[in-house]
């Protein structure tokens, strides 16, 4: 089986969608030990595995983009649309125009012959202007443990450059909005500059949370304007803290304390709100107030993450309907609205799972990847299920 990660991403008159496809080895992680929205930058590969639709019957979806047989063609024209995805250990960059249609054969970006290496998780800077994945080399059967490292890569023409991470970052949890630094977290709270290799801490949560000891570190985020921190940690595995604090570290709030996991943190664009993991999908002021869970349906331990229009008015997520013994089996694409906590499916059938949803940048579709037609591929539909519409691509 095949899966895959999606990211849509907006220059300046470029439509820029990252497709992640990573061959799935017999290894299903557990949905009783969620995973945060990191990369763990240590031997071990991380892995990632409503509005209401009318009474009328569901419209049979068109397929959007199977994932074509990849050769090598001329670098598309500038300010053009393209999907940048992995498969079978290389990169390829597909072009499509406006409307997300392709109008050639994808191109080759990277290729690593090794059958040994494999591609990790992969991040898109905010404007689009560069790709930073991560590369995992298997060991030897029997052997010793195997080795990650992180390349960036500027598509779709750019080569690929390894950045040497410290070794005292080991997890990762995204880009900070001004796309030149990748936030990271263990114990401390810190920029990497992907371009300089200059790593600074910003935060140590054992001195402003005044702690016996260093934390675990489970979810950071920026807000949007890049001037506020939310974080969240564990001393015991048992307990959580949930802080906020200001870019340069200063002014640090508790906003509430748990004792379940907390993590995946997701702030809306308009910075009103912000979407994270707790006992479901749960959404709050970025002050701690008017929390509350919107859906305790959201599928724990495959990596995925609440996704924000780009409105703000809506958050897609992934259900499990059932229990999700594979990428897709009971995974169903879900609308919540944070202000009526309304959730309903996007595709009401169960024939098929969807995952990895994102948003088109004007908010009239959203993509995600499903197996309704046997194969892993790209499909897209109109959000608003009194008018929904799947289109071919």
């Amino acid at each position: 089986m095949m899966r895959a990660k999606i990211f849509l991403q907006t220059l300046p008159g470029l439509l820029f969608l990252v497709v992640m496809i990573a061959a799935l080895v017999g290894l299903f992680a557990s949905a009783s030990h969620p995973q945060t929205s990191t990369t763990d930058i240590s031997p071990t590969p991380a892995l990632e595995a409503t509005l209401t639709l009318p009474a009328e019957p569901t419209p049979q979806p068109t397929l959007i983009s199977p994932l074509p047989s990849p050769s090598i063609v001329p670098t598309p024209e500038p300010h053009t649309a393209g999907i940048l995805y992995e498969s079978a250990g290389e990169l390829y960059w597909l072009p499509v125009d406006d409307a997300g249609n392709p109008f050639t054969s994808p191109m080759l970006v990277f290729t690593d012959a090794s059958p040994e290496t494999k591609v990790g998780q992969m991040f898109a800077a905010p404007d689009g202007s560069q790709i930073v994945y991560e590369l995992y080399s298997l060991p030897p059967e029997g052997c010793c443990e195997g080795i990650s490292k992180l390349y960036a890569l500027s598509p779709p023409n750019g080569q690929p450059r390894e950045i040497h991470v410290p070794a005292t970052i080991a997890k990762i949890f995204g880009w900070h909005p001004d796309s030149q630094h990748l936030i990271y977290g263990e114990s401390d709270v810190g920029l990497f500059n992907v371009n300089s290799g200059e790593s600074t801490v910003i935060a140590n949560t054992q001195q402003w949370a005044n702690l016996p000891y260093s934390p675990q570190i489970d979810g950071v985020a920026f807000s949007p304007d890049g001037e506020q921190v939310i974080v969240s940690f564990t001393l015991s595995g048992q307990n959580w803290e949930v802080w906020t604090l200001n870019a340069d570290g200063s002014t640090p709030q508790m906003l509430f304390k748990t004792d379940y996991p907390i993590f995946a943190f997701a702030w809306s664009p308009d910075g009103s709100l912000i979407a994270f993991i707790g006992q479901g999908l749960e959404v709050m002021t970025p002050g701690g107030h008017d929390r509350r869970v919107l859906s305790k349906d959201f599928s724990v331990g495959w990596g995925f993450e609440p996704v924000w229009s780009p409105d703000s008015q809506l958050i897609a997520f992934i259900a499990a309907e059932a229990f999700p013994d594979d990428l897709f089996t009971g995974h169903k694409l879900r609308l919540a609205d944070p202000v009526t906590g309304k959730e309903h499916n996007v595709i009401s059938d169960s024939t098929s799972g969807e995952v990895e949803p994102v948003w088109s940048p004007d908010g009239k579709w959203v993509l995600f990847l499903s197996n309704r037609s046997g194969a892993s591929e790209i499909w897209r539909a109109w959000p608003d299920g009194t008018q929904m519409e799947l289109r071919e691509v």
